[in-house]
């Protein structure tokens, strides 16, 4: 019988143990959560978009669509995806925090890389072969979607702290 008991003596400090950890997980998830500014899930979703966009950007960088390649050059593909990494890191990193000015930055280097994107989509739809006017479609909704925010954080003119 007292064998049993100690077993459940170590069953109980496991669990204990077991609730110490999960609590500790618990407030550090809330002290991360509470950095982020309000409205928290609307920056979560801009920092996914953000990132997107960055991933998009490394893709231009190292492996551009031959199509836009071609069309660009080599150094204006670059210079493309330069634009969009470089807008999605800088978004991702200053959009969970009131960092207005540096967010404006990065979608201005943003909105910039799409631009240049759907001017040339554009440029081989008028003067290739194919259809290229959807493409163009899903590009102009990302610029839309960028200007929007812009718009949503340009009446922001003085940042806290400042």
């Amino acid at each position: 019988m007292e064998r049993l008991g100690d077993q459940y003596d170590l069953l109980e400090q496991t669990t204990r143990r077991g609730r110490n950890h999960m609590d500790l997980i618990l407030r550090g998830f809330s002290k991360v959560w509470n950095l982020i500014d309000e409205p928290r899930f609307h920056r979560l979703f801009w920092l996914s978009r953000y990132l997107l966009i960055a991933i998009a950007g490394f893709f231009a960088i190292f492996s551009p669509p031959n199509s836009i390649a071609n069309e660009l050059g080599g150094p204006g593909a670059f210079a493309w995806g330069i634009l969009l990494a470089a807008g999605g890191i800088m978004g991702a990193v200053f959009v969970l925090r009131h960092s207005w000015l540096w967010e404006r930055i990065a979608i201005w280097l943003s909105a910039g890389g799409w631009l240049m994107y759907l001017v040339t989509v554009l440029y081989i739809h008028f003067l290739g072969e194919g259809n290229r006017l959807i493409q163009a479609g899903a590009i102009l909704f990302i610029i839309i979607a960028l200007v929007d925010r812009y718009v949503e954080i340009i009446g922001d003119v003085i940042e806290p702290g400042y």
